[in-house]
């Protein structure tokens, strides 16, 4: 996650900016942080400590806050009534924000001879095009360290059990 090596190339595109810029947009620090505590099950505040040390524009209220409000989903933090998990979905939201693989590309070279359409999802590519275009998922860029779905559906499972409570 902190490389960029997710196999998740819209995770993988706003951590490699972080950690050469010391910047990201708004957006991906939001889908990284997401799917760093929903889709990997880790601590959030080692992923805030992990922006804290990294963004040259930190200040604590956005960095924690942003963390604590949008992140987790905390009784404390939210109303009832409101209480819910946000779906920050990192598969659908580079089709929308990110249409051309402007961002993608810039920070994710190695996938530049990937058809647009496996871009999101390289992994999907049968290996025979992954060769024609000397391109091998799990060697030239990582697989997924998770099934996106499936990690998705247990943290969803693990929040209705926190609701119940």
């Amino acid at each position: 996650w902190c490389n960029g090596t997710t196999g998740f190339p819209f995770i993988d595109a706003g951590m490699r900016q972080l950690q050469t810029e010391g910047k990201m947009p708004h957006l991906l620090r939001q889908a990284c942080a997401g799917f760093l505590v929903r889709d990997l099950r880790v601590d959030w505040r080692w992923g805030a400590e992990w922006f804290e040390s990294q963004l040259l524009d930190y200040t604590p209220d956005a960095n924690w806050g942003n963390w604590g409000y949008r992140i987790l989903p905390i009784k404390q933090l939210q109303p009832l009534s409101s209480l819910h998990l946000t779906s920050l979905e990192i598969l659908s939201w580079p089709v929308v924000h990110d249409p051309h693989l402007t961002y993608i590309l810039k920070w994710i070279p190695e996938l530049n001879k990937v058809p647009q359409k496996f871009i999101h999802k390289p992994w999907e590519m049968e290996m025979k095009y992954q060769q024609a275009i000397n391109t091998i998922i799990g060697k030239d860029y990582p697989k997924p360290i998770v099934i996106h779905e499936e990690a998705r559906a247990s943290a969803l499972k693990a929040f209705q059990s926190l609701k119940k409570n």
